[in-house]
């Protein structure tokens, strides 16, 4: 598994590096795309240069960097031990509690516990900006509060269908 997940960077890695190649331009200007390009440069009486593959290489290299933190929380998971990995799904929940608390507050208390002032206002955002984000985190936590409800039902003995309260409560 690890050797595939390995495998996984190398692909992405190299489709990044394929769109960052520079191209002579007349090589260039046949990629689909350019044609509006090319008429740009023919309009401004400037003769096409060598050009990237990618049409906007910042953006390129802008989603090249985004990859990193989730590539960077899979070798953490991989090479995790499970103390670690309780530990880091215990603080996920306990931080959706505190967010969850915080939406409350920002719901009843007429608009004085936002921290931001372009935000959802009258909406649970908790410590973000966009309510969409608090969505996020909360369909995040999900399968590990199932996780965790079914884990603690089967320490006690009792049937493992039957959530503990813990779980029903995130939920």
């Amino acid at each position: 598994a690890l050797v595939a997940r390995a495998h996984d960077l190398q692909i992405a890695l190299a489709v990044v590096a394929l769109q960052l190649i520079t191209l002579p331009a007349g090589i260039a200007d046949r990629l689909p795309g350019r044609a509006e390009i090319v008429e740009g440069y023919r309009l401004l009486g400037v003769a096409p240069s060598w050009q990237s593959i990618s049409l906007d290489r910042d953006a390129t290299v802008a989603t090249a960097l985004s990859l990193l933190p989730p590539f960077a929380v899979g070798a953490a998971a991989l090479h995790a031990t499970r103390a670690s990995r309780d530990a880091a799904v215990v603080t996920l929940l306990a931080m959706i509690v505190v967010e969850i608390g915080l939406g409350a507050l920002q719901l009843t208390g007429g608009g004085r516990y936002y921290f931001y002032d372009i935000t959802n206002s009258g909406s649970a955002v908790g410590l973000f900006a966009n309510a969409n984000h608090m969505a996020t985190l909360l369909l995040v936590g999900l399968p590990y509060g199932a996780a965790v409800g079914g884990a603690r039902s089967s320490e006690t003995g009792s049937r493992r269908n039957k959530p503990s309260g813990l779980a029903l409560a995130l939920f």
